[in-house]
This record gives C-alpha cells, sequence and structure tokens, in this order.
C-alpha cells in the first residue's frame, strides 16, 4: 500500500532510508561484503559442478583490477562485458568497478548489426567475451574502426579461443599481489555523476540505448530492492545485460547469499531441475518462463518445496498464472510481483501483499504519479501514463543527450510510457504502453486488456494482442499472436468465436488470430511487441493475397 498525497496527487512509501551511504561506490561495498565472510560459498557453477568462495572472489577480482590498471585502463574508461553467466563474470564485474571503471553490458544473442550499434556508441577500451561471440565482436570492431583488446572467457572444457588473451590469464596464481589484504578500490569523488554500468534497454521496439546508471543510483536503489538473506540461495537466468542479471549478482555478494551460475539457456526442463537440484530459494522468473514450466510435464513431479520467493515482472503478468505457479512452490512460497524499469535500475513498486493483479504499492524513497495527455495529474481510478521520481535520476542515455527530454520532465519525473492506475488503496495497476497502444476508429485499447481476456477464455498463457495496420481503412485491428500447446484443438474461427461473447465490440479480434511456434522474445523472457506486430501483420497481408 501507497501514501496519497490528495493535493499533488502523488503516492509514496513511508521512506525508510537504505542502510547503504549512496556517496560509498559500489566497489567498496562489494569488497567489503567479500571481507566479511571469506570461507562462504560465494556462487556454485551448475555447468562445472563448481564453486568459488567470497576469498576466492575477491582476490581475483582484485587481480582483474590490477591487470587492467597495468595495461594502462583508467578510471573512466569503459570495459564491456559480453557473455552469459560463467564463473569468470563476477570477478571481472568486480575488476572494473574497483578500478571506477564503467561497464556496458552486452547480449550473447546480438547479431553484428547491435553490436556495432552499441560498441559504435559505448567505445569501450577492453572487450570480455565469450568465445561464441568473438569473431562476431572482432567484425564490428573493424565496421566501426573500434581498437579494443578482446579477452575470451574460458570454455566449458577449459580451453580458450586462439590467438585471443584469456580472462583466466588475469587470474595466474602466478601473479603476487603483495598489498592484497590493504587493497581498496579507487575513489570515486561523484558517485552521483560517476557511470557503474550503461545497461541496454530492453530493445522491445527498436535499437537499444545505453542507460546510465550512477554508483549512487545502483547503490540507492538496486542494492536494497531484494530482501534476501544470508541462508539463500539465489537464481536468474538473466546474465549482466538485463538489471535482474546485476541485481542477483551484486545482492547475493552484498547479503552473503549463495548464487547459482550457468550458460545454459533457458529451458522448463533444467529450470525445474536446477531450483530442486540446489534447492534455491529466491529467483526472478519471467511470467513466459512461468507459464512454459506450468506447460511442463516435469512439473508434476518435481520437488519445489525449497522455492520461497518467485519474483515476476517485465510484462503482463496475468492474476491467475500466478496463482498457478504459487501453488507449485512450498507451503510458505509466494509468487511476488513488480514493477520498474532499466533506467531507475530497479523496481518502484511491489506488491508483497499480493493484491490480486497489481504490481503493488510504492517501494522506499520513490514517488509515482499519473498524468493524462495533457499532463494533468490524475486520482485513484483514473488511467493515464505512470510517471516515477526516483531517490537518484540516471545519468541519460550514452551518447544521446536528446534521447533524455524524451523520458525526462523539468521536473525530474521519468516518463514510464507505460499506462496505469492506482486503486483506493494505493496499488499500482498496469494497462498497457503508449506506443503499443491499438487503436481502433479513435478507440484506445490497452494489449493487456485483450490479452488478459484470451488467457482466461482460452487457458492458453502464450498471447501476444497487436494492432494490424488497416491502413485502407484508416485504423487498426486488434488481432492475437498465440503459441498452440500440445492438445489444444481449437482453430483460429473457433477462437474468435469464442472471444465474440467477451470482447466488447472495440476489442473484437478484427484483425484475426494467428498461431506460431514459438512469440519472438528477449533473451530474459520479454515478448519482443515490434517484431511480434511484424508477424502479425505479415500474416495479415498474405491472407489478403490468397483471398484476392
Amino acid at each position: 500500500m501507497s501514501n496519497y498525497d490528495s493535493i499533488n496527487k502523488i503516492w509514496s512509501s513511508n521512506n525508510q532510508k537504505s542502510i547503504f551511504n549512496p556517496e560509498t561506490s559500489v566497489g567498496e561495498i562489494v569488497l567489503y561484503s567479500l571481507e566479511r565472510t571469506p570461507d562462504k560459498i560465494c556462487e556454485i557453477s551448475d555447468d562445472y559442478g563448481s564453486f568459488l568462495t567470497c576469498l576466492e572472489v575477491r582476490k581475483r577480482s582484485i587481480q582483474v583490477a590490477k591487470c587492467l590498471t597495468n595495461i594502462g585502463v583508467k578510471f573512466g574508461d569503459i570495459c564491456a562485458i559480453v557473455s552469459k553467466n560463467n564463473p569468470e563474470v563476477s570477478s571481472v564485474a568486480f575488476g572494473c568497478l574497483f578500478i571506477g571503471s564503467p561497464l556496458n553490458t552486452l547480449d550473447p544473442s546480438f547479431d553484428q548489426k547491435d553490436f556495432c550499434h552499441m560498441l559504435g556508441l559505448t567505445r569501450p577500451k577492453i572487450i570480455f567475451a565469450e568465445s561464441s561471440v568473438v569473431n562476431e565482436i572482432q567484425s564490428a570492431c573493424n565496421k566501426i574502426k573500434l581498437q579494443a583488446k578482446i579477452y575470451c572467457f574460458t570454455n566449458k572444457d577449459g580451453t580458450v579461443t586462439d590467438d585471443i588473451d584469456s580472462v583466466k590469464s588475469l587470474f595466474d596464481p602466478n601473479h603476487i599481489i603483495e598489498d592484497f589484504e590493504e587493497y581498496f578500490p579507487v575513489q570515486i569523488p561523484n558517485t552521483r555523476k560517476h557511470i557503474a554500468f550503461i545497461i541496454c534497454s530492453s530493445g522491445t521496439s527498436g535499437l537499444s540505448k545505453g542507460v546510465c546508471t550512477s554508483h549512487a543510483q545502483i547503490v540507492a536503489q538496486t542494492l536494497r530492492f531484494w530482501p534476501i538473506h544470508s541462508s539463500d540461495t539465489i537464481f536468474a537466468f538473466s546474465s549482466l545485460y538485463w538489471i535482474t542479471g546485476i541485481m542477483t549478482l551484486l545482492r547475493g555478494v552484498v547479503e552473503g547469499s549463495i548464487r547459482i551460475n550457468t550458460c545454459q539457456p533457458f529451458t522448463p526442463e533444467y529450470y525445474l531441475k536446477l531450483i530442486e537440484k540446489h534447492r534455491i530459494t529466491n529467483a526472478f522468473v519471467p511470467p513466459s518462463q512461468m507459464a512454459l514450466m506450468l506447460e511442463c510435464e516435469d512439473i508434476k513431479n518435481a520437488v519445489l518445496s525449497s522455492f520461497q520467493r518467485c519474483y515476476t515482472g517485465g510484462s503482463f503478468v496475468l492474476e491467475e498464472l500466478r496463482m498457478e505457479f504459487e501453488k507449485q512452490l512450498g507451503n510458505d512460497g509466494k509468487v511476488i510481483v513488480g514493477y520498474g524499469m532499466s533506467e531507475i535500475a530497479s523496481s518502484c513498486t511491489i506488491n508483497f501483499k499480493r493484491k490480486p493483479g497489481s504490481v503493488g504499492g510504492v517501494v522506499n524513497e520513490h514517488q509515482i504519479k499519473i498524468v493524462s495527455e495533457d499532463g494533468e495529474s490524475l486520482g485513484p481510478g483514473e488511467k493515464g501514463e505512470i510517471c516515477i521520481l526516483p531517490p537518484v535520476l540516471f545519468l541519460g542515455y550514452y551518447g544521446n543527450e536528446e534521447q533524455l527530454n524524451d523520458i525526462l520532465d523539468s521536473e525530474g519525473w521519468l516518463h514510464s510510457g507505460d499506462l496505469g492506475y492506482f486503486d483506493s488503496d494505493g496499488y499500482l495497476f498496469i494497462v498497457g504502453r503508449k506506443k503499443e497502444m491499438i487503436k481502433f476508429r479513435n478507440h484506445q485499447i490497452a494489449p493487456g486488456d485483450i490479452e488478459g481476456i484470451v488467457q482466461q477464455t482460452t487457458g492458453l498463457n502464450q498471447v501476444c494482442a497487436v494492432a494490424i495496420e488497416d491502413h485502407r481503412h484508416g485504423t487498426d485491428l486488434p488481432a492475437v499472436v498465440l503459441v498452440r500447446p500440445m492438445n489444444f484443438h481449437l482453430n483460429e474461427e473457433q477462437i474468435i468465436n469464442v472471444l465474440d461473447k467477451n470482447l466488447t465490440d472495440i476489442k473484437k479480434l478484427r484483425g484475426g488470430v494467428y498461431f506460431v511456434a514459438k512469440l519472438p522474445m528477449t533473451p530474459s523472457g520479454k515478448v519482443l511487441r515490434r517484431l511480434t506486430k511484424e508477424l502479425a501483420n505479415n500474416l495479415w497481408r498474405e491472407t489478403l493475397e490468397k483471398e484476392k
């Protein structure tokens, strides 16, 4: 529940202060946390069957910091990481933070166009990459004339890519650190102005932007969101490309939890196996992954009693999906929905009390207001754009200062582009995105409205509502793209007939129903609405051609 200022129409929390000082750098906090419990296991690699203690990660991180300094990496020089969650990533990330080197975290699934775009923006001095993408990165660097030194992460079989320096060489035990016990990260004069991470925006609607998060922002927001303890075992498939991956890494170290890592791709069978094998207690699970696990035969025999807190969000979370997955957890297991964005480096709401359909109340030190298209602040029950005022603002988009004006107003409020409302109890509800709205004959339709009804009516979980652009008639036509599970026998026409009874006239699926093998998604499980919309429009045009 949130506090409501009825005069200014602003929702806020109780504003409990963080125990961390935002004037302290992320590197300082990480080093202190690793020093506290040197013998405690810090992370376990499911791929290698190995583990690292806090002492080992601390030593490795300092070795990386020293080696980077020795080869000429200076305070403020950008380094890039392109890798899934292998056992070497954490030490590389911490080593960069120790010397004040901003980290640009990229996704190994990028194509050359994406690499050229982001590396061309940030122009890192060092690139740490997994072997599968080294050739692609070298080609991209040649295209954009970037002379960056590349280090390759070790392969699972212990080998490294020929002719490329290995990350493993930075951990060479022959590299004696004389002042190991006295080592301290570089002092950052202004943590509110110095970049810690350059996080790519999710890219659901176009080329990624480089979201610049400061040390103060990470400390004030990312390090306090996830309530975990030293006895917890935590996990997320998200790499450091995603804020949830960064949060899992940093929160695990700070709280002394054990973090499970893997380079394997998500499958529902593998996720269920990981939970059972490692007795995972807390994890981030996007709704699409929850849906796939529920459809997986293995869930019938999976032992998930250890799984106490499943945090989800990033896209619309159907209440029935949340409840169904929660039934699979232990007696005290909870599925908790939150809402946030890369630009605030965390969540600004969390639904701990689990009010049905809501993403929760405002979290500490954040403020939220709902505004109309005219910029007027709205009250409870009124739908508009969600605007957020975090305790520390992000530093803008790297290499494109003008884009900051598209999201930040003159008073410092972030305009999320999401549409929602607060109810009378102070709980936030999401109804859609401004740019994703389906405009049928001047009626604005939120995709989530249609998706919720389709999911409730058909029982299908993988649903994406999109706009078919009927330029001939000057309007959008509502349509849905679906993934057909096994033993589902309704065809497109039958689904339309069933839904006609449950959808209002303006929401009827005049654009059609389209079955696909899988929805286009980001590696973290977000539906790529732009690509799904393109797919549906192509299928619609093909249908029109056949009918001629």
